[in-house]
């Protein structure tokens, strides 16, 4: 007999909050837990089994560079290139 292991709209949310800081990419492989049927037993053979580095070359492999991750590279870039403006006296205007 299979029971609903799948997380509630509350867990959800609460995974999300989590993955804010980092990337929610990484969760669409969550998708399938949270929608199926599936018993415990499966899912805690799935946690064991798949690391966090597995999960990340995935992610990287078939998803690529996340929108918020470009964001950073590039929020980092302007601030290099603030404070080189203000090293050399250069202000924007």
């Amino acid at each position: 007999m299979h029971s609903h292991a799948g997380a509630s709209g509350n867990e959800t949310k609460s995974l999300e909050k989590e993955q804010s800081k980092s990337s929610f990419t990484s969760l669409i492989l969550s998708i399938g837990a949270v929608v199926s049927k599936t018993t415990t037993a499966v899912l805690k053979k799935a946690l064991e089994t798949v690391d966090i580095n597995m999960i990340n070359e995935w992610s990287k492999e078939k998803v690529g560079t996340t929108i918020q991750a470009q964001r950073k590279k590039l929020y980092k870039l302007e601030r290099v290139e603030q404070n080189w403006d203000s090293m050399v006296g250069l202000e924007s205007a």
